[in-house]
């Protein structure tokens, strides 16, 4: 109901400091989870729990959208991944910084290309085109909140730890910062609405915020269809000639729309 009655489930054992996730094919199958204790299934909206040891330690998880039985877990030993729902599970390493310390907090799926996944340690935002595996960094920047946007492919968001809020819109070729009119707070957490156009983004002790749809530009999509293609270029020209539709064409950020902002349009375009 929204929000409107919660209702208290419990369970015999300590459940103190868990996350829970729920199955996007079963709404009544919920995962809890902890770097500190067991892993935790249960298939009756919470009523009753099943402990798996699995001699890991997550801090995240994400399901397969189109086959539950295959999930991910980030955490101290790096990335986890079952494809039979724990009965059997591998390390999916392969790229990976793994060292001491090296704990990965965050995993995301793509769910237009399941085979699509971001994960992120204190250091750096890691991507898998093949299920895990390999990896390989697309950004020098540790991340604390990743999240694929419900709607539009190839829309992402992520939260750094230097606390910047980057959205890219072509699978991680690009990213945009679109931190500069949220107060100085640590952030927290965002989420994407399914409008396309909305980004929630809460911050610790002070509120939730709600980015302006404007803002949400893809830099080069003049025309604002969520491509980068031919037509942004003649956009772009005529922004620059007749000073007209200069929305989003300013792709070096140096305030001027100008010949070198074309340059990268062809850029973005070849690497979308």
């Amino acid at each position: 109901d929204y929000g409107q009655e919660f209702e208290f489930t419990y369970s015999d054992f300590f459940i103190g400091g868990y996350m829970v996730e729920s199955d996007p094919i079963d709404p009544c199958t919920f995962y809890g989870f902890s770097p500190w204790f067991p892993f935790l299934i249960s298939s009756d909206c919470g009523q009753s729990w099943i402990q798996n040891y699995l001699q890991f330690d997550p801090a995240d998880m994400a399901i397969n959208p189109d086959n539950n039985s295959t999930y991910y877990l980030s955490g101290m030993e790096g990335i986890l991944k079952t494809e039979d729902n724990l009965s059997s599970w591998q390390l999916k390493n392969n790229g990976l910084q793994i060292e001491e310390n090296q704990f990965y907090y965050v995993i995301a799926i793509n769910p237009f290309n399941t085979d699509i996944l971001l994960t992120a340690n204190a250091d750096s935002l890691y991507k898998t085109d093949d299920g895990g595996e390999s990896w390989f960094s697309i950004l020098a920047e540790g991340c604390k909140r990743i999240e694929y946007h419900p709607t539009l492919p190839g829309v992402a968001g992520v939260i750094t730890f230097s606390d910047s809020l980057l959205i890219t819109f072509n699978n991680g070729v690009y990213w945009e910062n679109y931190t500069s009119n949220l107060p100085d707070y640590p952030l927290s957490d965002f989420k994407f609405s399914i409008d396309e156009s909305t980004v929630y983004v809460s911050t610790d002790g002070n509120s939730i915020f709600i980015l302006d749809p404007d803002q949400l530009c893809r830099i080069g999509d003049v025309n604002g269809d969520y491509q980068l293609d031919i037509y942004d270029i003649v956009l772009v020209v005529n922004c620059i000639l007749y000073d007209s539709n200069c929305y989003c064409s300013d792709a070096d950020y140096n305030g001027d729309v100008d010949v070198s902002d074309i340059v990268i349009l062809v850029e973005m375009i070849l690497g979308a």
